[in-house]
């Protein structure tokens, strides 16, 4: 059990930190893409569909998870330096 609080938490912080920075890039195509204005409507059904607010939704939703998956990480952790050492 001791090893499980010693490599989870360097797992949890490793793996929350990939997914926020898989969230963050992006290639220069979506970069242009996303950069071109475009005209929004009135209906907030259709702008969510707009490629520059569909972006930072997935954006929101990648660092969502890493912080959960940092935040287990530092809690097991936590908990093995409390309970282990």
């Amino acid at each position: 059990m001791e090893v499980f609080f010693s490599v989870a938490p360097t797992l949890f912080n490793f793996i929350g930190t990939i997914v926020i920075a898989w969230g963050l890039l992006i290639t220069k195509e979506k970069a242009l893409e996303l950069g071109i204005s475009r005209w929004s409507s009135d209906d907030e059904e259709e702008n969510l569909k707009l490629p520059a607010i569909s972006d930072r939704i997935k954006q929101r939703n990648f660092a969502i998870v890493g912080l959960i998956l940092l935040t287990i990480g530092l809690i097991i952790e936590l908990i093995g330096t409390l309970c282990y050492k």
